[in-house]
């Protein structure tokens, strides 16, 4: 059972102000969009380090999610799949071996 966070939907009409995931998240419009939020944050909280911090973080998150998705399917892709054949091959070396060291 996999637990998904639910995505919320960008076409339907708000009644309320946005909360701060949506805008950071990039899923809301002028006049509360991230633009906005960073002009707020540099010029009355004077701290935009923190958003800036934040943005990178993610861009960080989302290039390594890239990253190990890509190398899962390369590391897939280059891995032959294990025929049966070729392992009774192996079988029948180990158990021939076992035989002539008995003997």
């Amino acid at each position: 059972m996999a637990h998904r966070t639910p995505t919320p939907d960008i076409t339907i009409q708000r009644n309320r102000l946005p909360n701060l995931y949506e805008v950071l998240s990039r899923q809301t419009k002028p006049p509360v969009d991230l633009f906005s939020f960073y002009i707020y944050m540099r010029d009355a909280q004077r701290s935009v380090d923190y958003l800036d911090f934040w943005l990178d973080v993610s861009q960080h998150m989302s290039l390594c999610r890239h990253y190990v998705r890509g190398l899962h399917r390369s590391v897939l892709a280059e891995t032959p799949e294990l025929e049966k054949s070729g392992s009774k091959r192996s079988s029948q070396v180990l158990d021939q071996y076992d035989d002539s060291v008995m003997a």
